[in-house]
């Protein structure tokens, strides 16, 4: 699926995403692969400006570092303070990497090369941008149909209610 097709789906992912990181809250593991994840800004800041140092004479630099320095700042503004509780976490929980019965009710999640410990905030919030937008990625015109986030987030809260700090839910909430 590319999209939720109704509530009863969205409340059976968000279960299905409770049911995943439920289970891993006391795993203990050290995973090799040293990628980084989408939570981690000052990697993707470092790795722009590297990209804008290296790459003057290509061909498109001129329309692309004036958009570039945009994002630096922009990202500047938005993470200044920001913090998250590692947790294990999927790592990309769009909606294509669940799969769902004939019945729309989720089976399991799929796609595990980036599995690995991130803000648990930041993989909730992964979720909710894929899972409510009602248009697939790649179509202009999202949005976030809050029923969605409302049946998603009470299917998720129905597993882990309470398993996590204060700390980390006003991560979810504040960013």
């Amino acid at each position: 699926y590319t999209t939720i097709s109704s509530l009863p789906m969205a409340h059976s992912a968000g279960k299905a995403l409770g049911v995943f990181h439920r289970a891993l809250l006391d795993f203990a593991y050290d995973y090799r692969s040293q990628r980084r994840h989408g939570g981690d800004y000052s990697f993707h800041q470092e790795n722009l400006l590297t990209a804008l140092k290296t790459h003057t004479a290509h061909d498109y630099f001129g329309r692309i570092a004036p958009l570039a320095q945009e994002m630096l700042m922009n990202m500047g503004q938005l993470t200044h303070g920001f913090s998250t509780t590692p947790r294990h976490a999927h790592g990309d929980p769009k909606i294509s990497n669940l799969l769902f019965d004939n019945n729309h009710q989720a089976i399991c999640l799929v796609d595990f090369d980036t599995l690995g410990k991130t803000g648990w905030s930041l993989e909730v919030a992964d979720a909710l941008r894929s899972w409510c937008n009602p248009y697939p990625e790649d179509v202009l015109d999202a949005h976030v149909d809050l029923s969605t986030a409302e049946q998603t987030l009470a299917g998720y809260g129905l597993i882990m209610r309470g398993l996590f700090s204060a700390q980390e839910c006003d991560e979810l909430i504040v960013h």
